[in-house]
């Protein structure tokens, strides 16, 4: 079982949704972009940034969406982890796209996620599993909070709505993932 997203269908596997993110512009605290509410994708042709390595569907979707863009922004380093790669961002003064969710746990590291205009820019969140693996052995609880809503998520949709408009901090926890729920979005496919 793991949490991710689908980017191809694999007859082996079951999924299930469990929320939406899109992807923003990561930076330092220290970077030029980090006042600014919106960033517009075509401004990040030639700009400095940090990829993960080609092996992640991550940046396999980010080098789609600069494509579709027709935009090539210059990579300055390829980097096999997405802690390591937030973490390089003011050393670099480079900038990153990363759906929200990967900045879960960076809190100490003073980053910024500004909302990114363009368009596909979305994606969906949801628990894979094998198909033969039964729902009672582990998705039982995480069903019961995507029918029944997760009450801790409720309360914090209408507290952020005015602390978080136009993306320049990220909410404490992306609505709709149970606190506590690890994820594994970040690792590579073999």
């Amino acid at each position: 079982m793991g949490l991710g997203w689908v980017t191809r269908h694999s007859p082996n596997l079951r999924y299930e949704h469990l929320c939406n993110d899109k992807f923003m512009v990561v930076v330092a605290e220290g970077h030029p972009w980090a006042r600014r509410r919106v960033v517009e994708l075509s401004e990040l042709h030639r700009q400095r940034l940090l990829q993960l390595l080609d092996t992640y569907v991550m940046r396999r979707m980010t080098d789609e969406i600069c494509r579709n863009h027709r935009v090539r922004p210059r990579t300055v380093a390829e980097i096999n982890s997405i802690e390591t790669l937030l973490r390089s961002l003011e050393p670099l003064k480079a900038v990153a796209l990363m759906p929200q969710v990967s900045l879960r746990g960076a809190e100490n590291l003073r980053l910024k996620a500004i909302h990114l205009e363009g368009r596909d820019l979305g994606l969906e969140i949801g628990l894979l599993r094998l198909i033969d693996s039964g729902d009672e052995q582990h998705g039982g609880s995480i069903h019961q909070v995507r029918q029944n809503g997760h009450p801790e998520n409720d309360r914090r949709k209408r507290s952020l709505t005015a602390k978080h408009r136009g993306g320049l901090e990220r909410p404490p926890t992306s609505p709709g993932i149970p606190s506590g729920f690890k994820s594994t979005l970040g690792k590579p496919l073999r």
